[in-house]
């Protein structure tokens, strides 16, 4: 007989084979009734379907009911899950979910029945083995697909590895790597459950669940009841089950089979409207799960092993619990679990995959009665919060969402999905053949967007944000019309950085904006917007709309990959195909002990990056029971890892290189006590105790590696970890840390702190800012001084982009309105109502009250046209007025109360809403909200009218040099090379550099990857010891004068070559040439630098002599902080020397640059403070080392002085600390910097 069954079964597969993929099938099925279609479906997963009902019911005829029921629940989906990359996977768990349903139903008769005399219930045998099946598969369910697929397929359906990857469409390596991950995160879910994963217990447990050959009746019937609408009682009645705690607790699957049901029934296949997401979702808690009679609302006690959850009870308004009430997070995400209430309302919730509690959860969970009518929210910000959570129930808000196409027809099957203003995905339904669907929200959910879509109709959207950037919203009406206009296919292929293909990859748009919105539609991680990727790793989406404004961003969500260029889908075309560039994800792992060597269990690990993807990663793990850790982390970045504690501390792992896909292990810490960085935090000028601030503390982790720097990439990355704390109610606060250095920031101040292995560090700040808050009251008025009611307030710092001084408001009926504001510099502007009139007026710090007066506003219109002359459609022009604190030049500022008119097709624009009399600055943006922005033009309407700016050009865009550019300018012709020498002989005795000759050809590719190698940040820091002299080959008399002065044996007879000068100006190294690999070349050139530095001096030392020097002399000195590398620095001692006999009567000259010389920060810190500042600095000193005077003038650091300001101020510090200067040389050094270009 099992030699029949096994022949009957190989007969099924082979009628099944028909040759063609899943979604061709199901596609022709769906759109044309295609029953020949749906037989080979039926044939190719009916084995696996039926294995999965006999599994839990056995070779009865409950199973054969699943069996039809599961494949009418894939006619109702047919239309959603069409693209479906792995539809036995999908197939197995509807059954699998069915099948629990129905035996439940049985044992639930059972017990009725045994309660009649003479009756009675065998128990079955195998229990455990069945309970522990049921166990497996509801983990397996819980599994993302990618890690679950491969489960089902090599272990339930006996498939070889090649034969599973070939299904899933990735590479064996792949499925492999997923094999292990899914095994692993398998055993450690079963594990805290209660049931152990020995070898093999993945076959055992799913005995039966091979595939086994389904009847021919079999087969027939549900054919006939997919294209014919004829179904059995037993069918329906199975899936008719209503009460609860039934349909509930096996998600939404088994509402959509009733409305499948139903319309097979009666031949129909669309129609019903708010038809829900059949997605389905991780299982948590069975509702029979203390639902005996008499059982007390407590909720589940998890076990010591069981994952975190949260854990409740649902009432409803009277406090009564609510059976049945499904449990869920509001948000996005791929993998939700739901919760279902037991007969006494408690719940148990797991956390989402991947969600580390230890940083916080911030998480809204959701509940609705069976009907949905009813629902409730409670928010959940920790760990602590988690327990005895009381959700009450109360009426829903609804809204009827009718679709329509650009005729004005309905549109029927369109996904319908309602966002609140946090971004999180509250409801998803499906409309009817009416084109309407009807979503429901809790009350106190604010709603951010709701939006439609299906596939070759088109996307559309509304909003409830009132103005555009504005923070105001109103309620969703209760109706709710969106047009789907049109439709354009994109296609997105995934390529590792192989550029071979990934499949299985989830991708989804980020946001859309159309045309006219206030704001766009962040959609990403919505499940009804994600396509997978196939195994030619692309990804379609039809329904992407054709009238997008600024461009579509397309990311990938993967538990495997990060990606390092995303694909932006630019505006104004009609398809299009793009390419998505994929990381392999890496995994980073350590075991962390405490200062006894012992296992430190809970403790959080944090991991900062930057690299290739320039994401700036930040990640957590939490230590094991044995002190160990893992994160899964993106590939081809730098990251900074260290502990966050507040008992024990670690310096920080610095610069610690994770390429693409590796595995990086032993990222260990010992624990210790660690220093207390603490201090107090006061404000104004009687030194407040600023209560509440926010503080952040970056550790810095050493200097980005060059060899990770991308192409084209000359952004500083800087490398640190972060913390925060906030000051307590006197003001303190307090972090605490391992050895490193550290910038703290408070608000508007940075301060730089080294901490070494003291027991505790004080660092008290004090902020010049008053008092916390203000009282303004004001007035709006019109021009005739009638007071304007119904106008809205709004406020911008004026100089500072930290948020508005005080909330946005409204004039009462007199127009009068009165607000608590920050004390600072502030511009306040009123709009009436109808947004026709508006005003502003700029206030102080301090000033409490305020008039504005509304007056009719201007526009500007103007024509964008590229560095062509060319119109540039759909190009976003951003006006708006600047705000700065002060009137200094370069001073920051923000940019408030205009708005983005984006160029028709000719280019043309209009910059709407302008305040008459206020200068507005366009700028070209380039990318929306986010710039970067190209100054335009200024234009400061005269009169209520629209102003012409004509003509708006940009400018070329700028194109880095090439590095055969760059090369060529290192070896530029200059001075007579024996000219260049004894001036860099000068600078470097002054800076206590030495000189170093670098010759090369700049057409030779050697000399021009030396180049492209001293460019190097890592380069950098060594090449600071030198002051470089090129020679070039290709001058000849310049080598010549090399040859006789430094080369006359001719040994250097390579490019390129470097020649070091001893202090006295002979040759004391020389080094030709590199070796090839780059790699090798900086570690070479590094050591070769580092030999032949001269030795770094110490600037107490160097003050020291000097004050003596001065005091000796009769002098003062004149203290100048500067660098190799900063240019100004170099023209200030430049100027300085050309005018030392002037100036050296009267000053001793001392050079210090903080970087170099040791103990440099020290001396400055005493003179500029901790937080220091921009060079170059100056200060003159007496020969005790107070400070007379320095370069802080009344607009900050002059720097080397040229505008006027700065010159009065020099001028001032020389007349200041030399009084024997006479005027006629100060007017000398006046008219020597007029002339500096």
């Amino acid at each position: 007989m099992a030699r029949r069954r096994h022949q009957g079964l190989i007969h099924e597969l082979c009628r099944a084979d028909d040759g063609r993929p899943d979604a061709e099938l199901l596609d022709h099925f769906h759109r044309g009734g295609d029953a020949d279609a749906f037989e080979a479906i039926v044939r190719r997963h009916g084995p696996r379907v039926l294995s999965a009902a006999r599994q839990v019911l056995g070779s009865s005829p409950d199973a054969d009911d699943v069996f039809q029921a599961a494949f009418l629940i894939l006619v109702r989906e047919a239309a959603r899950i069409r693209q479906q990359p792995a539809l036995g996977g999908w197939l197995y768990s509807v059954a699998h979910r069915l099948a629990l349903l129905a035996r439940t139903d049985a044992s639930r008769r059972a017990r009725i029945e045994s309660r009649r005399p003479g009756r009675a219930v065998d128990e079955p045998s195998d229990l455990s083995v069945r309970e522990a099946g049921d166990i497996l598969h509801e983990e397996l369910n819980r599994l993302p697909d990618a890690l679950r697929l491969p489960l089902l397929l090599c272990y339930l359906d006996g498939m070889t590895r090649d034969e599973a990857a070939q299904q899933l469409g990735v590479s064996v390596d792949i499925l492999r790597g997923r094999l292990e991950r899914g095994r692993s995160r398998l055993r450690s879910r079963l594990v805290r459950r209660g049931v152990s994963l020995p070898a093999g217990f993945l076959a055992a447990a799913a005995t039966g669940s091979v595939a086994v050959a389904v009847p021919e009746p079999l087969v027939r019937g549900i054919v006939t009841a997919a294209t014919a609408g004829t179904v059995s009682a037993t069918v329906q009645t199975l899936l008719r089950l209503r009460t609860a705690s039934m349909i509930l607790a096996k998600t939404r699957l088994i509402v959509i089979a009733v409305a499948a049901v139903c319309l097979v029934s009666s031949g129909v296949f669309l129609g019903a409207a708010g038809k829900p997401d059949t997605g389905p979702p991780a299982r948590a808690n069975d509702p029979q799960a203390g639902g005996q009679p008499g059982d007390s609302p407590v909720p589940p006690t998890p076990t010591p092993d069981e994952p975190p959850a949260v854990t409740g009870r649902v009432v409803d308004e009277t406090g009564t619990s609510v059976a049945g009430a499904e449990v869920k997070f509001i948000g996005p995400g791929q993998d939700v679990p739901t919760a279902v209430t037991d007969r006494g309302g408690a719940f148990r919730l797991p956390l989402p995959p991947g969600q580390d509690p230890t940083n916080g959860l911030r998480r809204t969970v959701i509940a609705m009665s069976p009907d949905g009518r009813r629902q409730g929210t409670a928010r959940i910000n920790t760990l602590k919060d988690a327990r005895d959570v009381r959700v009450a129930l109360r009426p829903a808000r609804a809204a009827t969402v009718r679709v329509a196409d650009a005729a004005k027809r309905p549109v029927g099957d369109a996904r319908v999905v309602l966002v609140s203003a946090e971004l999180q995905s509250v409801t998803t339904t499906t409309t009817g053949s009416d084109g309407s669907a009807v979503v429901r929200y809790p009350e106190g959910i604010e709603v951010g967007f709701v939006f439609a879509l299906k596939g070759g109709a088109g996307f559309d959207y509304v909003t409830t944000l009132i103005e555009k950037r504005g923070r105001e919203r109103k309620p969703l009406p209760d109706e709710v019309a969106l047009t789907l206009s049109g439709a354009r296919t994109v296609r997105v292929k995934a390529v590792d950085r192989g550029d071979k293909p990934v499949a299985g990859l989830t991708i989804y748009p980020w946001y859309i904006e159309g045309p006219n919105r206030t704001e766009h539609a962040n959609i990403g991680g919505n499940k009804a917007v994600t396509s997978v990727t196939d195994a030619t790793g692309v990804a379609t989406f039809d329904w992407i709309p054709a009238d997008i404004d600024p461009g579509i961003s397309f990311l990938p969500y993967s538990d495997e990959y990060g990606y390092f260029k995303p694909f932006d889908l630019k505006p104004g075309t009609t398809a299009a195909e793009g390419t998505l560039r994929m990381i392999r994800k890496a995994r980073l792992s350590g075991r962390v002990v405490g200062p006894d060597d012992k296992p430190a269990a809970g403790v959080v690990v944090m991991a900062n990056s930057a690299g290739l993807t320039s994401h700036n990663w930040h990640l957590s793990a939490t230590t094991r029971a044995d002190g160990t850790y893992e994160m899964t982390v993106n590939g081809e970045e730098v990251y900074v890892v260290g502990v966050v504690n507040d008992r024990l501390a670690a310096a920080c792992r610095p610069c610690m290189v994770v390429r693409d896909g590796a595995v990086v292990g032993g990222v260990d810490f010992r624990l210790e006590a660690g220093t207390v960085l603490r201090g107090r935090v006061t404000v104004g000028d009687g030194k407040t105790p600023a209560v509440g601030s926010h503080l952040s503390l970056q550790e810095l982790g050493g200097e980005f590696p060059e060899e990770m720097r991308p192409a084209g990439d000359t952004f500083y990355h800087l490398m640190s970890l972060h913390r925060s704390a906030q000051t307590d109610a006197d003001g303190n606060y307090r972090f605490l840390v391992g050895p490193g250095k550290y910038i703290l920031t408070p608000v508007a101040k940075t301060v730089k702190v080294t901490v070494g292995r003291e027991r505790e560090v004080v660092n008290d700040i004090h902020l010049p800012r008053p008092d916390p808050t203000r009282r303004l009251a004001g007035t709006v008025v019109d021009a005739g001084n009638r007071a304007v009611a119904g106008a809205a307030v709004h406020s911008t710092f004026m100089g500072n982009s930290n948020g508005p001084p005080f909330e946005a408001t409204a004039t009462a009926a007199d127009g009068s309105f009165a607000v608590e504001r920050a004390p600072v510099p502030t511009a306040v502007y009123a709009r009436t109502a109808d947004k026709s009139l508006a005003g502003l007026s700029r206030i102080t710090a301090d000033q409490p009250r305020v008039t504005i007066r509304v007056g009719p506003l201007a526009a500007a219109r103007g024509r964008l046209l590229d560095h062509e002359g060319k119109p540039v459609a759909g190009g976003r022009v951003k006006y708006g007025i600047h705000f700065s604190a002060d009137e200094r030049p370069n001073t920051s500022f923000v940019v408030g109360y205009g708005g983005v008119a984006v160029a028709d097709r000719d280019g043309w624009y209009t910059c709407t809403g302008m305040l008459v009399g206020e200068e507005y600055h366009l700028s070209h943006e380039k990318i929306s909200d986010n710039g970067p922005w190209e100054g335009l033009t200024v234009v400061t309407p005269a009169k209520a009218e629209t102003v012409s700016v004509g003509d708006t050009k940009l400018r070329k865009p700028d194109r880095p040099p090439t590095l055969e550019e760059i090369t060529a300018a290192f070896f530029a012709p200059r001075d007579e090379l024996t000219d260049r020498v004894a001036s860099a002989r000068a600078e470097a005795r002054r800076l206590h550099q030495r000189v170093l000759l670098v010759l090369g050809n700049p057409g030779e590719a050697p000399t021009r990857a030396f180049i492209a190698l001293i460019k190097k940040q890592s380069i950098a820091g060594p090449l600071e010891d030198f002051e470089r002299v090129a020679v070039s080959a290709e001058d000849t008399i310049g080598l010549a004068a090399f040859r006789e002065g430094y080369d006359r044996d001719r040994k250097l007879d390579r490019w390129p070559a470097l020649v070091i000068l001893g202090d006295d100006g002979k040759v004391l190294a020389t080094k030709c040439p590199l070796p090839a690999d780059q790699e090798a070349a900086v570690a070479d050139l590094k050591t070769f630098l580092a030999a032949n530095a001269p030795p770094r001096p110490d600037a107490a030392s160097l003050l020291d002599a000097a004050r003596a020097r001065a005091r000796a002399e009769g002098k003062r000195v004149f203290l100048k902080e500067t660098a190799s590398w900063c240019g100004p620095c170099r023209r200030l001692s430049r100027f300085l020397d050309q005018h030392r006999a002037m100036l050296e009567p009267h000053f001793v000259f001392i050079d210090i640059d903080r970087g170099r010389y040791a103990h440099g920060g020290e001396v400055m810190e005493k003179y500029r403070g901790k937080e220091g500042g921009g060079i170059p600095w100056c200060a003159v000193l007496d020969a005790d080392g107070k400070m007379l005077a320095n370069w802080d003038g009344p607009g900050g650091n002059i720097g080397f002085p040229t505008d006027p300001k700065a010159v009065e101020h020099f001028l001032k510090v020389l007349a200041d600390t030399a009084p024997k200067l006479t005027d006629g040389e100060r007017a000398k050094l006046r008219r020597a910097l007029e002339k500096v270009p």
